[in-house]
């Protein structure tokens, strides 16, 4: 009887993950101008600390070179440091990338007034503009 309790409830545990649909979000414009605005944020971060990074580890083993020579070989941490924030710099450079994608995802979702056009050859030879709502949905 203890088995067969088990099993109903794993059935019950299993049927319910497997059959009930998620609800998804809606992305909007705003989304994806929030989740750019982040991803530049996060890109500026880390370039600049890769650039500081190298900057340390470059000052730090040039005070080495001045004092024991070129052929020094004790450069361990310095060129981890230098490692570290030359890797940080080449990985904000995907942040960048996808920042301005998500970018113009939000430019693509938004609503905008513009003036549609009309022309009337028939009474006159002039165009008319009239306002209108367009917004585009890309479709992929």
């Amino acid at each position: 009887m203890g088995k067969l309790f088990i099993l109903l409830g794993i059935f019950l545990f299993v049927c319910n993950h497997l059959y009930a649909q998620q609800a998804q979000p809606i992305k909007t414009a705003s989304y994806y101008l929030q989740k750019s605005n982040a991803q530049k944020t996060t890109a500026y971060a880390m370039l600049g600390g890769g650039a500081l990074a190298v900057g340390v580890g470059v000052i730090w083993a040039s005070d080495d070179v001045t004092e024991h020579g070129i052929f020094n070989t004790d450069f361990g941490v310095k060129i981890i440091l230098f490692s570290v924030g030359a890797l940080a710099m080449v990985g904000s450079i995907p942040l960048f990338v996808s920042a301005r994608h998500n970018h113009e995802k939000s430019i693509l979702l938004s609503a905008q007034f513009k003036g549609e056009a009309i022309s009337q050859k028939l009474v006159t030879n002039q165009t008319l503009y009239f306002p209108a709502l367009s917004f585009e949905i890309p479709i992929k």
